[in-house]
């Protein structure tokens, strides 16, 4: 009754009206139409007694057995990668600049009361706080505004670095606003210069700094996205199913890793995360996903497919 609630995602006292008229619930609880119904009440104790009798996983514990025992069987696994989408805005390279720089003279208005402001500060709160990015400005003024946002964090993080080790230069806004300048310009001449394309892991987003670019593929089925890399491992069945027959893989491990990474520094953390596991590359080819199988499948562990 339980698992059926949660399916349905319904709340006690609606359970409790589905157990007494849904023709489903009552096949699947071998139940009759029109039998006695418990109070909703009772789903709350129920509950509460297998917390506190530590019976809460039971279920789950029985089914991770199950899966184990089915591992040991089968052994042969692969792992694959798609896309995870950050939630965030895309931004352009000048807008995180002057987000950056809006992030970090907002913290310094607090963590650097009562020290002395650079001359520019007035001029910098105006210019990035109090406004706004015009979107219709031409390609000229745009850049314009992105050199002078370089010269402005310059001269900003230059001030930073003159204080003592800790407070206001060791904030979170003003180690972004550092990897968002070293992102997008580079110094020469005592002078910021605009870099031609952002590195590798380069800051996308200010207010989501992990969440990287990446793109998989080429040509028009290129996919291109902003956020992370999810990485599954699941078995691989040695007999194929039938057209409509449910699917008797299931998931092992799941990763979230940096957008950039690939499939096998997957594996390596994999490793190092699950020492029971001996595992053999047998990738065929670039296009194919990894496939990995134990050397000897006897040898997993419970906590291996954890």
């Amino acid at each position: 009754m339980s698992l059926l609630q949660f399916l349905e995602g319904a709340p006690d006292r609606q359970a409790v009206e589905l157990l007494r008229y849904h023709a489903g619930w009552n096949f699947a609880l071998n139940r009759s139409l029109g039998d006695e119904v418990f109070d909703p009440s009772a789903l709350v104790y129920f509950r509460r007694r297998l917390v506190e009798h530590h019976l809460s996983a039971v279920i789950f514990k029985a089914l991770l057995d199950g899966l184990v025992r089915a591992v040991e069987r089968r052994g042969k696994q692969r792992l694959d990668s798609t896309q995870m989408m950050g939630l965030l805005r895309w931004m352009s390279r000048l807008e995180i600049m002057r987000e950056s720089l809006r992030l970090v003279l907002q913290e310094l208005e607090a963590s650097a009361a009562g020290l002395a402001r650079p001359e520019l500060w007035a001029v910098w709160i105006e210019r990035y706080v109090d406004n706004k990015l015009d979107y219709r400005s031409n390609a000229d003024a745009l850049k314009s505004k992105m050199d002078q946002a370089g010269r402005d964090a310059l001269e900003l993080l230059q001030w930073l670095d003159a204080m003592a080790q800790g407070g206001p230069r060791e904030g979170r806004q003003t180690q972004l606003l550092r990897r968002a300048f070293k992102d997008n310009f580079q110094v020469i001449e005592q002078a910021p210069r605009q870099r031609e394309a952002q590195p590798p892991g380069s800051l996308q987003n200010p207010h989501e700094p992990d969440a990287q670019w990446a793109a998989k593929g080429e040509g028009k089925p290129k996919k291109v996205h902003i956020g992370y890399k999810v990485q599954a491992a699941e078995t691989v069945q040695d007999q194929p199913v039938a057209k409509g027959e449910p699917t008797r893989s299931f998931l092992t491990a799941v990763l979230t890793q940096p957008a950039i990474a690939s499939e096998d520094a997957g594996l390596e953390k994999w490793r190092k995360s699950k020492p029971t596991w001996a595992w053999t590359n047998r990738r065929n080819s670039m296009s194919t996903p990894a496939t990995w199988m134990p050397r000897n499948s006897s040898r997993l562990k419970a906590r291996g497919a954890s």
